[in-house]
């Protein structure tokens, strides 16, 4: 009979900084550059980065995927930054009128 040994090894899941997983959660926009529930792994493409000067809310729609599910339910809270944000992109105004 043969004696087999099983080694387990422990999977260490610790992220480095640039593998940080962000999703977009505004309005589709620009031809398809931004799609809802795009995800950016290790930082936004030169091409994201360049509309935030057309439309500096954008920066408020992009969330860590680690802290979705809060951020859906403020996007759904009226009065919220992140809803106040997606408004204001939806409707092509570059700044927030009010923030509670």
């Amino acid at each position: 009979m043969e004696n087999k040994t099983t080694v387990k090894r422990k999977v260490t899941t610790k992220r480095r900084k640039d593998e940080t997983q962000v999703m977009y959660i505004g309005p589709n926009l620009t031809g398809g550059l931004l799609q809802r529930a795009m995800v950016f792994k290790g930082g936004l493409p030169p091409e994201v980065n360049a509309l935030f000067d057309k439309e500096p809310l954008l920066k408020n729609l992009f969330v860590p995927t680690d802290k979705l599910a809060e951020a859906e339910k403020e996007l759904k809270t009226a009065g919220t930054l992140l809803n106040e944000a997606y408004t204001a992109v939806t409707n092509g105004r570059k700044e927030v009128t009010s923030h509670v």
